[in-house]
């Protein structure tokens, strides 16, 4: 089991990077993202335990002062790992790397066994498209990732916490970034 805190997208961007998944499974590449509850995001912080609570309290306070932002998925890369991991990569902002500092310096306080990649300095920030990929796929995963017409001009709407366990995917918390126009994002 792991828990992670990540950012969700507008409906406009969470629809195109579905349809990546979608295409990346139905040419039997990749359907390792086509998981129950599992929503497109970026991860800003992942560890194996967590006090959900504590990080829950701190966040609700700290998340009233962070409206909605743009972001932009700009490219397609791969992790060098055996985990075969193909990922629309999102540009660096000032503001991203500061609610990325911010989240992080809350988040240690309640994680245990954080993971050392998504710590600043070692952070790439990225929305999965394909995990699993062996070398023989990874070119043709790229291939059908090109189809969504980068750049990608996504809105960071909500700050999520979440469980993945071998059940799949579950929303511990969710706050909507303030002053979203679209109200409430569903879990």
């Amino acid at each position: 089991m792991l828990f992670g805190v990540v950012l969700t997208f507008d409906g406009t961007t969470e629809t195109t990077i579905r349809r990546t998944w979608e295409a990346l499974a139905e040419a039997g590449v990749s359907s390792s993202m086509l998981v129950e509850g599992l929503r497109p995001h970026l991860s800003l912080c992942v560890c194996d335990k967590l006090d959900v609570e504590g990080l829950q309290d701190e966040l609700s306070s700290y998340m009233t002062t962070i409206s909605p932002f743009p972001l932009l998925l700009s490219s397609i890369g791969i992790f060098p790992t055996e985990e075969g991991i193909l990922f629309f990569g999102v540009t660096v902002t000032k503001e991203l790397l500061s609610l990325h500092a911010a989240v992080h310096r809350l988040f240690e306080e309640h994680a245990k066994k954080p993971w050392p990649h998504y710590c600043p300095l070692s952070w790439v920030p990225h929305c999965t498209l394909a995990v699993g990929l062996s070398p023989s796929k990874i070119t043709k995963a790229v291939s059908i990732s090109r189809g969504a017409s980068l750049p990608i001009h996504a809105q960071a709407e909500a700050l999520k916490i979440i469980k993945v366990s071998r059940v799949g995917y579950e929303t511990l918390f969710s706050h909507t970034l303030a002053g979203s126009k679209r109200g409430t994002i569903n879990a």
